[in-house]
């Protein structure tokens, strides 16, 4: 896999139910990798690679699927007047947090 993966019919979604589904698929996915490369290290005994993975990248993933669950719970708490600033809030944080890289990943 090449970086980061957004198919198509993901692009120009403007449901954002869809968006976090497909998102919390393709965090899951990478979760898996990561989880096939902590047994592997497992298998030969290399406990630096698996302190590393457990500590970095398999932390990181955790945090991103907790993120995706709060953003879809306060989406769906929210009423259908308040859906939209919902929406944007949470699209500023993540521009905040993460900052605005929608250039290198639409390019």
């Amino acid at each position: 896999m090449n970086g980061i993966q957004i198919r198509n019919t993901v692009k120009s979604v403007l449901n954002i139910s869809d968006s976090l589904t497909e998102a919390c698929r393709q965090n899951k996915k990478t979760w898996d990798i990561v989880e096939r490369c902590h047994q592997e290290a497992a298998n030969i005994n290399d406990a630096n690679i698996q302190d590393y993975l457990e500590s970095n990248i398999l932390h990181h993933h955790i945090k991103i699927d907790k993120l995706f669950a709060d953003f879809e719970q306060g989406i769906n708490d929210s009423q259908i007047s308040e859906k939209s600033l919902i929406i944007f809030m949470l699209d500023e944080e993540l521009l905040n947090t993460y900052g605005d890289r929608r250039e290198d990943i639409f390019s």
